[in-house]
């Protein structure tokens, strides 16, 4: 039986009729008449083509004729970076954190036209999913529009270095200095050549740094040597997982990585990397555990994922609630012992405390006590 199409809106800026229309013809999933229960993806990428409000809004007046024809249903919720309020995250949080600006300027974004920029946010979504000839193909319509778009000749650059043609991405680089030598792209295009040639040596001495434990040294070389930010999204992951390491580190990680999510909200890596983050104690935030899960129906993340799950089961307390999400978990890892094993003590300490709290001996002390502090 053929299912019904269903356009998921993801994430916050998909409201308008236009944007909708957009994100319908950018990603579509099918999915079974009940839902909102289970979903199936069509295509892996529909979860991050639909986080990007400006590749919807640029192509809205395009297709947004289209839509009358498909139920639309919004759902917020799905892959939201945003912490849910309450949560142990946010609690954590409170009170003041310095956010990623604070460990690097924030990136100065030039103002240019709406479909500009979604061919921009386009081509770094195919980046970072590994596709630099989808990248490659969003920049050239950039480029038969705005030739001398700076952000687009960076993301150019990035790739050609990507491919292991430093020479052409020098040649890159060379046209941006004529264009305007003094702007951030330039700086950040420098700082990822230097990667494998002059600060080759020194970020050994960083990496040595946290493998001996030396977090926080390892974070602060790392800031002096690109105090821009790194210069990749590798080394960028790379960085906040030494915060987090650091000690009382954490709570700056978690700001950091969620300001990375809200600037690229289509990047999985950092969705992911969050997620992690958030689960990777007790006690574990609900809403960044469903990502988790979700991501593992993303090819490119799965592994990544699943044993992010995993790690988070066995952080979970013991509660009615674990023990739920352990039995979710063992329904598709039937064979793992040391989750099964987890189980049983979540059960036998959830026993435990009732039958304390039914012992009348247990109940007497509790009331006397609470007599003496009244």
């Amino acid at each position: 039986m053929q299912r019904p199409l269903i356009v998921l809106a993801i994430g916050a800026g998909l409201a308008t009729p236009a944007a909708f229309g957009a994100f319908a013809a950018a990603s579509m999933v099918s999915v079974d008449p009940g839902w909102m229960g289970a979903l199936t993806l069509k295509k892996s990428v529909s979860l991050t083509l639909a986080a990007y409000p400006r590749m919807a809004q640029a192509a809205g007046s395009r297709v947004a004729s289209s839509t009358d024809q498909r139920r639309v249903v919004p759902l917020p919720l799905r892959l939201s970076t945003r912490l849910p309020q309450g949560s142990a995250a946010a609690g954590e949080l409170a009170g003041g954190v310095r956010s990623a600006a604070v460990d690097f300027p924030a990136a100065s974004i030039p103002l240019i036209e709406p479909a500009q920029a979604a061919l921009i946010d386009q081509a770094r979504f195919w980046i970072s999913e590994g596709r630099e000839d989808l990248a490659e193909l969003a920049l050239t319509k950039l480029f038969q529009i705005s030739p001398d778009n700076l952000q687009a000749l960076e993301v150019l650059a990035r790739i050609q270095l990507r491919r292991k043609t430093p020479e052409a991405a020098n040649k890159v680089l060379d046209r941006m200095r004529r264009l305007q030598p003094n702007a951030a792209e330039i700086r950040r295009i420098e700082a990822l050549l230097r990667v494998d040639g002059s600060d080759r040596v020194a970020l050994q001495d960083i990496r040595q740094l946290a493998r001996n434990g030396r977090h926080a040294e390892a974070a602060a070389a790392m800031r002096t040597l690109y105090p821009d930010g790194p210069p990749s999204e590798e080394m960028t992951l790379e960085y906040w997982n030494m915060v987090a390491s650091a000690a009382n580190g954490r709570p700056r990680a978690i700001a950091g990585l969620q300001e990375l999510a809200r600037r690229e909200p289509g990047n999985l890596r950092y969705r992911l990397a969050l997620a992690e983050l958030l689960t990777s104690r007790a006690p574990v935030d609900r809403t960044a555990l469903a990502q988790l899960i979700e991501l593992t129906e993303v090819p490119a993340y799965a592994k990544q994922a699943r044993a992010a799950w995993r790690r988070a089961m066995l952080a979970l307390d013991n509660s009615a609630a674990s023990v739920a999400l352990l039995r979710t978990y063992l329904a598709q890892e039937s064979a793992d012992s040391a989750v099964q094993e987890r189980l049983q003590q979540t059960i036998a300490a959830i026993a435990a405390r009732r039958t304390l709290l039914a012992d009348p001996n247990y109940q007497a002390r509790v009331s006397g006590l609470a007599l003496l502090a009244a």
